[in-house]
C-alpha cells in the first residue's frame, strides 16, 4: 500500500482542455500548492489513497475553493436521487465526490478491510498466538502438584498457593526470571505449548500476500522485479493497480472541480522514468530525442538538467541525420535508392 500511495503522491497534476493540451487554471495551481489548510498536495494524496484502498472508498468534499478528505459520510437515495449525509446535514452533491472501487453495490465500494475481513482477523490471531507463546518463554501453561489434600480453611496452604500463582504470573514479564521456593511435597510441571509454530508461520506467509490479491497484484512477483529490475517493477505496479484507480480519481475530481459540462478534465501521470537508472535514462532521453519525440531541451529537463532554450535545443530531430524535422524534405543525408539496390 505504501508503494501505491508513494506513487499516487509523487504524481503530476494538470488541467487538460479538449483538444487534449494543459492549461493554467487559478483553482487546480491552488489545489496542487495546498488543498486545504491542514494537508499539502502529497499529504493529501497519500491520505486519499490510503483510506480508497483500505476502505473501497473514500469521500472528498468542495467547500468553495478548500478540499477535504471526511469520513462519516452515508450514502442513501431519495426519490430516485443520491444524497450525502454529513450526521443530520445533507451536503450538495455537486460538492462531493464519492471515488468508490467498486464491487457489486452502485452505493458503497468495497476495500481490503471488507474483503479480507476474516483473512485478517485470522492473521491478527495467528500472531497475537505466536507473540504470547515467546514472551512467555515458550509455556502457555503451568501445572501446580500438591502431595497434599486441599482444603480451603486451611490458610497457610492456600496462602501459599496464592503466592506460587502470583509467581507465575510474573513470567509474562519479557526478560524476567522468576526463583520460587516450594516446600516438601509441591511441585511445579510446565505444559508446553501445543501450537505448532511451523504451521502458523506458513500460514502467515499465504495468507498475508493473499490480501493484496485481491486487488489482482501479485506481491511475490512484484517482490522479484523490485530485486531485478526496479522499471519493470514500476510498470507492474501502474498498470495493474496505480493507473485504473488515477483513472477513477480524475474522473471525480474533474466532476468536483468543473462539472458535468466542462471541456476541462482533470490528469494526473506518474513519470515513470523516475525509476529507471541514471544509464537508462540517458539512453531513453537519446532515443526519444531522435524519434522526434523529444527536443534536447526536453531531455535536459527530464534529466535535471537547465533548458538551452537555443534554435537547435528547441528543434525536433530524426534519427534519419539528425536534421531538422522541417528541413527534412530537403535532406540529402541518409541511404540513396541506388545504395539500397546495390545492398
Amino acid at each position: 500500500m505504501k508503494d501505491v500511495s508513494d506513487m499516487v503522491a509523487c504524481s503530476n497534476f494538470s488541467v487538460e482542455n479538449y483538444k487534449g493540451n494543459d492549461v493554467n487554471n487559478v483553482l487546480a495551481n491552488k489545489f496542487k500548492k495546498r488543498p486545504n489548510d491542514y494537508l499539502t498536495n502529497f499529504e493529501f494524496k497519500k491520505l486519499l489513497i490510503h483510506q480508497f484502498l483500505l476502505d473501497g472508498e473514500v469521500f472528498i468534499v468542495r467547500d468553495n475553493d478548500d478540499f477535504h478528505i471526511v469520513k462519516g459520510i452515508r450514502v442513501e437515495v431519495i426519490d430516485g436521487q443520491k444524497v450525502y449525509k454529513y450526521e443530520e446535514n445533507i451536503l450538495p452533491y455537486k460538492s462531493v465526490a464519492h471515488i468508490k472501487n467498486i464491487g457489486t453495490s452502485h452505493l458503497n465500494g468495497i476495500g481490503l478491510l471488507d474483503m479480507a475481513s476474516s483473512t485478517l482477523d485470522s492473521i491478527a490471531n495467528a500472531e497475537k498466538t505466536v507473540n504470547d507463546k515467546y514472551t512467555k518463554g515458550g509455556l502457555l501453561a503451568y501445572m501446580l502438584k500438591i502431595d497434599a489434600h486441599l482444603s480451603p480453611n486451611n490458610k497457610q496452604q492456600m496462602s501459599l498457593i496464592t503466592n506460587i500463582q502470583n509467581k507465575l504470573t510474573q513470567t509474562q514479564d519479557k526478560g524476567k526470571t522468576v526463583i520460587i521456593p516450594l516446600s516438601k511435597g509441591y511441585s511445579i510441571e510446565s505444559i508446553e505449548s501445543p501450537i505448532d509454530d511451523e504451521k502458523i508461520i506458513n500460514y502467515l506467509k499465504v495468507y498475508k500476500k493473499e490480501v493484496t490479491k485481491y486487488f489482482g497484484f501479485d506481491p511475490d512477483a512484484y517482490s522479484k522485479l523490485i530485486e531485478n529490475d526496479l522499471e519493470k517493477a514500476a510498470l507492474y505496479l501502474y498498470n495493474w493497480i496505480v493507473k485504473p484507480l488515477l483513472r477513477n480519481v480524475d474522473e471525480h475530481l474533474t466532476f468536483l472541480f468543473y462539472g458535468e459540462k466542462s471541456s476541462l478534465s482533470i490528469k494526473t501521470r506518474v513519470d515513470l522514468t523516475e525509476y529507471i537508472t541514471m544509464k537508462d535514462r540517458i539512453t531513453n532521453n537519446y532515443n526519444l530525442v531522435r524519434s522526434a519525440i523529444y527536443t534536447p531541451d526536453d531531455a535536459r529537463l527530464s534529466l535535471g538538467k537547465d533548458a538551452l532554450n537555443t534554435e537547435q535545443s528547441s528543434k525536433l530531430y530524426i534519427s534519419k541525420d539528425l536534421t531538422g524535422i522541417n528541413e527534412l524534405d530537403t535532406s540529402e543525408g541518409g541511404e540513396t535508392n541506388d545504395s539500397k539496390e546495390t545492398n
